[in-house]
């Protein structure tokens, strides 16, 4: 399916019918749904073998052991019970390994805000709330 989404061979998809008779193709809706994305890309993630995942995010990331990949989380929920403007928050993915933890926060391709705050709420959820924590990435 995503290769006949790059080459543009999914056809389209009607959006509000009964209104203007729109339609998007596979690909502008992929770049407009961050979600699609992360799970059209991580879902392969699984498909490498251990040392190509560990090799790949040693690479990108620098430290840390990602030999022993446990499995991967989307769109996990921390409640944040203190916070006065957000009752939760929602990372993308966790990636989980036997000695680290990777928390992934996904923006489109056409661009998208990302806040300092985000990423702070993140990971105090995820220390707040994971059983087992480990050093996260």
């Amino acid at each position: 399916m995503l290769n006949a989404i790059i080459h543009s061979k999914a056809g389209r998809i009607e959006v509000d019918k009964d209104i203007d008779k729109t339609s998007l193709s596979w690909r502008q809706l992929y770049q407009q749904r961050e979600d699609l994305l992360t799970s059209a890309f991580f879902s392969r993630f699984t498909y490498l073998s251990g040392l190509l995942q560990h090799r790949l995010l040693k690479k990108w990331l620098g430290g840390g052991d990602f030999t022993e990949f446990k499995g991967i989380d989307y769109w996990p929920r921390y409640e944040l019970p203190n916070h006065k403007s957000r009752n939760f928050v929602e990372p993308d993915l966790l990636l989980r390994f036997a000695d680290c933890d990777l928390l992934v926060e996904v923006k489109p391709p056409e661009g998208g805000d990302q806040y300092h705050e985000q990423w702070r709420l993140e990971i105090e959820g995820y220390y707040d709330q994971e059983s087992q924590t480990k050093p996260l990435y």
